[in-house]
């Protein structure tokens, strides 16, 4: 049960990000969101560091944070807030507004949708993920598309590409590497068509 209360509690926070899609496509230009994300980029390692290497500072992130960690994330370098922000950075960086903004909402929203599914009801395993999770990613995904103006054929086979992908068990980490693929996959979906 505990495990279930903490990816709520994961999925909450992880949803706070939705500050970032909002904050970029109504205030802030290209400019000012790369800058706002290379300092909270820069700030999260720097913490992710200090907690790795200094043991008063990981006593206290684990004192203060710990219950929201993955267990493999206590003794890894970094964890999926920093992952999430360099996965939102790198949206930014390589991909038009738009795309971006696209991209962002895929990781935000349609991963917390995977992995509340998945871990609540998900019944049928592929390693740590589950087909019911990867269905409610993929739906998720296509409804962002739709509302974000992508075509409908388009915004059901790149929402079919990601639910793939997402569900791929690998070393690489969801919040990073789903934006930055969504960016990929839409921007030749678009020049295609």
């Amino acid at each position: 049960m505990r495990k279930a209360k903490n990816e709520w509690l994961r999925k909450i926070i992880h949803l706070a990000a939705a500050v970032f899609p909002l904050l970029y496509q109504y205030v802030l230009n290209r400019a000012e969101m790369l800058l706002l994300c290379s300092i909270l980029l820069v700030l999260l390692f720097l913490g992710e560091v200090l907690r790795t290497y200094t043991v008063y500072f990981k006593r206290l992130y684990l004192k203060t944070l710990g219950f929201l960690l993955r267990e493999e994330e206590e003794t890894t370098i970094i964890n999926g807030a920093t992952y999430l922000m360099g996965g939102i950075s790198l949206s930014v960086l390589a991909f038009p507004a738009e795309v971006a903004v696209i991209s962002m909402w895929v990781v935000i929203l349609a991963d917390t949708a995977a992995a509340l599914v998945g871990t609540h009801w998900g019944r049928h395993r592929l390693g740590d993920k589950s087909y019911e999770g990867s269905a409610a990613f993929i739906v998720v995904s296509a409804g962002i598309m739709l509302a974000g103006g992508i075509p409908p054929l388009l915004a059901f086979s790149v929402a079919l590409i990601l639910g793939i992908v997402e569900l791929i068990p690998g070393r690489f980490n969801d919040n990073l590497i789903l934006p930055v693929v969504t960016g990929v996959v839409l921007t030749i979906g678009e020049n295609l068509i």
